[in-house]
Formats: C-alpha cells, structure tokens, sequence
C-alpha cells in the first residue's frame, strides 16, 4: 500500500506543477520525504517484528496498518481536488501598480531594529555562551518571540520582489542580517522563508509565465538540494555539540566518526530526525491499545495551544497552570521536545475526521490562497501577511498544527504593528505594461 500511496503523492506534485501551483507541489514532496518515505522504512521494519520505535513512537504492525489507510485516504483526496480545482491565473493588468520604494532614514530604522533585537535575543535571552554551545538555542524559554521579531528584516526584500521593485544593497543587507541570526536559532525558519522567496520569485518575477523547461526544473531542483543540504549538514553539526565541543572541524570529524549518530545518515534522520509517519503511526497504536485515554477536542486545543505559544515568558509563567491543562488535551503523550507533525495532530484531535480537516487546510493555504494572492494585485499589507500566511504552511506537514496557526498569527500581528514604518514607502506608478 505505501507504494501505491507514493504514487498518488507523485501524481498530485505532477498535476500541481503542470497548473503552476507551487505551494502545493512543494508540500506534496515534503509530504513524501518526511511522511510516505518513513513508512517505507518503518515497513521494513515491521516485517521480522511486531513494533517498532520510530522518534520515540512506539508503532504495533496493526497500528502502521490503520496509519497507512488513513495516508491513503489523505492522498487520494488531495489528489482528487488537484485535479479539479482551478490553476493559476496571471492577475488583471493594472495602469498603475505598487512600488516599494523606502529612504535610508527607513533602512537606517531598519538596521537599528534589526541589531536591537539581535543582541537581546542572543545576549540576554539565550546567552552568548548556550548560544554557541547548545544544539538547539532556538529552544530556550522566550526566543521564539524574538526569532519571530527578526522577520521584520525580511519584509523589503519580500515586498520589493512582489511589487517589482529594485532591489537595493540595503535590502541585501537586512535580509541576510536577519536570515544569519534566524539561522543560528531555527533552521526550519530559514525554510519557511526560503519558500517565500522561491514562491515571490516565482509568481511576481514571471517565472510562472514561463515554459517549463529542463533548465527551469534542473534550476529547482539545484535549489531545492542546496537548500535541504544546508538544513541537514548545519543540523548535523549543531547536533554534534550534544557529544563534543570545539571547532567547526572537530564537530564535522565527529559526524565522519560517528555516522549512526549524525542526521547525515538517512536511517537515523528517519528513526529519530522525523515524525511524519511515526507520530501518526504511534498515535493510532496507542488508541488500539488503550482506547479509554482517546478523547477528542475537535480543534479547541489547537486554537488555544496556538494562541498561548504567542505570550510572552513572563506571561506564560503567570497562566503556566492554564497551558498546562491545554496541552494535558492532548492525549498522545511524549517525550518533551518532539515534534507532533500535522497528521498526528489531526487525528488526535479530530479522529477521522481528520482527514477531510486535514486536507481542507493544506489545500486552502497550499492552494486556494496563493492563487488568490497572486491571481489578484492585493494591498501591500494583505500581501505581505498572505506570503508570511503561506509561508507557515509546511509547518503544517512538519509540526503541529497548532504551531502553524501560531506562527501565522503572530507574523500577522507583528506586520499590523511595524507597517507605520513601511506604509509611506510605497508609490503608485504607471506599470510597466501601460508604459
């Protein structure tokens, strides 16, 4: 069966490219790497016994069975509105059209907000030493809000590429400042925004416009490698600081030395790196097994859960005992600091039901509003919080939905509170069509 289900993933990437969805097709490969690529390993598994531990799931061969008609299902269906629902449409052309066009008193604002929040972050918040010290510094109580704030970096880029403007040494500037901090916090924030530079690029830069051809598709998938071979070999070596300590080359000797420990070696990625199939899998083995702990929320623990990974510490630590009660709804348990990616969650929420929530909300963030945005000329402000919106979106595969739907929260609200400074940046000039 997971075979089958490979093909169905397969197909559903082919569809959503030959309409010019790339959100969607991006998705679908992530769906297959992490979720249909797992089940593969986790089948072979299965074969000389009857369960396995996949990143700390513990999966029973009639638990992976019931796991793998629930993928099915999910596959079929998003195969299904792929193939029905509408492509993209070049947007109606307009006699004027938005251009981002700052002054240097505004990237000079920029810069100072940037280093502001850079040095709190690592200084105070995290700490110079655990910074350079600790695998996964991102971790630390109170460093997601501040991770978030140094996205702010990142909008001119963003905005100049959607409204065709030219890119300055400034917005250079900004962007990388802001992608090298993020990066020594959140590899996976460098690839959500990774995926919207390569969605802006590809709908606002005319590249949908474009025939495919084997140089267009040879360049993605140069970049896509590049880009998952920074996210395993930077990982493989923040993970080796959990072992040894010293120079970058004692930490890449250490990775040649032990290669069952490093994430550079797909066995151990898959059996402790990913929990796309495995949480599912683990889930639904333990509801076979103890059927009494299984209880649904139908949603509310996600919204709540969402919402209170928006406070800040100090504020987490006054309603602790709430938060508490919120996640105790979910009644998968493991261990501290493991990912529940976005099947899990929605079985474990919704039951089967899940499957239709499930797939309604990758196809309504992975297709229906990127081509809403980039089929239509959208508002500045609106612009940039569907990319950022979109952007989250394979959090939805990775992790827990209700860690999607905070992060989209929280870069809306950060967007509402810093566009005063962007909002006067912008003229209306003739298009370049009209001229």
């Amino acid at each position: 069966m997971v075979w089958l289900i490979l093909v169905f993933n397969i197909a559903t990437v082919i569809v959503a490219g030959k309409k010019h969805v790339l959100p969607y097709a991006i998705l679908m490969i992530e769906t297959i790497f992490l979720v249909t690529g797992q089940a593969i390993e986790i089948q072979a598994d299965l074969k000389s016994a009857s369960f396995t531990t996949y990143a700390y799931s513990r999966i029973t061969d009639s638990g992976f069975e019931r796991a793998l008609w629930y993928v099915m299902m999910v596959s079929i269906l998003s195969l299904l509105l792929a193939l029905f629902a509408r492509g993209y449409l070049p947007p109606p052309r307009l006699s004027q059209e938005y251009r981002f066009l700052p002054s240097n008193l505004f990237y000079l604002l920029l810069l100072s907000f940037e280093s502001a929040v850079a040095l709190i972050l690592i200084v105070v918040v995290v700490g110079v030493s655990a910074f350079l010290t600790q695998s996964r510094p991102g971790a630390v109580p109170g460093a997601t809000l501040f991770i978030v704030l140094m996205s702010v970096g990142l909008f001119p880029m963003f905005l100049k590429l959607a409204y065709k403007s030219r890119v300055q040494p400034a917005d250079w500037l900004c962007f990388l400042i802001s992608l090298g901090v993020t990066a020594g916090f959140s590899r996976l924030h460098v690839i959500l925004y990774s995926f919207i530079l390569l969605i802006v690029l590809y709908y606002r830069r005319g590249w949908v416009e474009r025939p495919i051809t084997l140089r267009m598709v040879s360049a993605f998938v140069f970049s896509g490698a590049l880009l998952a071979a920074f996210f395993v070999v930077f990982g493989a070596l923040r993970d080796a600081q959990n072992y040894t300590h010293g120079s970058i080359r004692d930490l890449i000797q250490y990775n040649l030395d032990h290669p069952e420990k490093s994430v550079l070696y797909l066995d151990v990625t898959y059996r402790l790196g990913v929990e796309g199939m495995s949480g599912l899998a683990g889930a639904l083995s333990d509801a076979q097994a103890d059927p009494v702990s299984v209880h649904r929320d139908y949603g509310i623990q996600i919204v709540l859960d969402g919402i209170s990974q928006l406070l800040p510490s100090a504020l987490k630590q006054v309603v602790s005992e709430q938060i508490e009660e919120i996640q105790d709804w979910y009644w998968y348990k493991k261990p501290p600091g493991n990912v529940s990616p976005g099947l899990e969650t929605s079985f474990v929420s919704f039951g089967w039901l899940g499957i239709p929530v499930y797939v309604g909300l990758v196809f309504l963030f992975g297709w229906v509003f990127p081509m809403k945005i980039f089929s239509s000329n959208p508002t500045p402000p609106l612009m940039l919080c569907f990319l950022m919106a979109v952007g989250c979106t394979p959090l939805m595969v990775r992790g827990k939905l209700s860690t999607w739907f905070g992060f989209s929260l929280a870069y809306s609200v950060v967007i509402l509170l810093v566009w005063p400074l962007f909002a006067n940046c912008f003229s209306r000039l003739p298009s370049q069509e009209s001229a």
